[in-house]
């Protein structure tokens, strides 16, 4: 994937947790934050599909909301084992496991995917 749609997927992602997950703590449960999350996935995948960088057959809504619910649950995961410290070596994982997956194989050979890189982009 281009270095444009990963970066909106690492920011997004990133950011999208967690405000998402810290809605709890404040007794809200309200569904619109994670469904405006995966919409903004969907849009970047959909992105990714018009300039050939993700695989055919790939339903981008359905690893959109895939996406939102694993980067929900590995924040949860991170902040009970670490306090959130393993965070980013978590979501790295996420990606490499999933890009060969969802993107062509030139899509996933061009996704620079790191806790190193990662950092630069929220900062």
């Amino acid at each position: 994937m281009s270095v444009r749609t990963t970066d909106v997927l690492r920011a997004g992602g990133r950011a999208g947790g967690r405000l998402t997950n810290e809605q709890n703590s404040f007794g809200v449960e309200d569904a619109t934050p994670y469904q405006e999350w995966a919409q903004i996935m969907q849009e970047c995948l959909e992105v990714a599909r018009e300039k050939g960088e993700l695989a055919d057959g790939v339903n981008a809504h359905m690893v959109a909301e895939f996406v939102v619910a694993a980067c929900t649950g590995m924040q949860v995961y991170s902040w009970i084992v670490s306090g959130r410290k393993n965070l980013s070596e978590r979501a790295v994982q996420m990606w490499k496991i999933l890009l060969p997956c969802i993107a062509t194989p030139s899509g996933a050979a061009g996704a620079k995917v790191s806790t190193r890189r990662g950092a630069t982009l929220v900062r």
